[in-house]
């Protein structure tokens, strides 16, 4: 599982860390706040293809 933090610093990963029942990546997107995905797309992007890169690669 990815946490991608951004905005709220570490928060993500510590509340879905205690939720989750398998270990938990996390990246956290500096400059960025809570909409990630509209403010930094390319950063987003890459750090989730790195991701699934890595669990293909596992």
């Amino acid at each position: 599982m990815l946490a991608v933090g951004a905005g709220g610093g570490p928060f993500t990963a510590d509340t879905m860390s205690r939720a989750a029942s398998t270990e938990i990546r996390s990246v956290q997107l500096d400059g960025v706040g809570h909409y990630a995905a509209m403010e930094a797309p390319e950063v987003l992007a890459k750090a989730i293809l790195e991701f699934v890169a890595s669990v293909g690669a596992a």
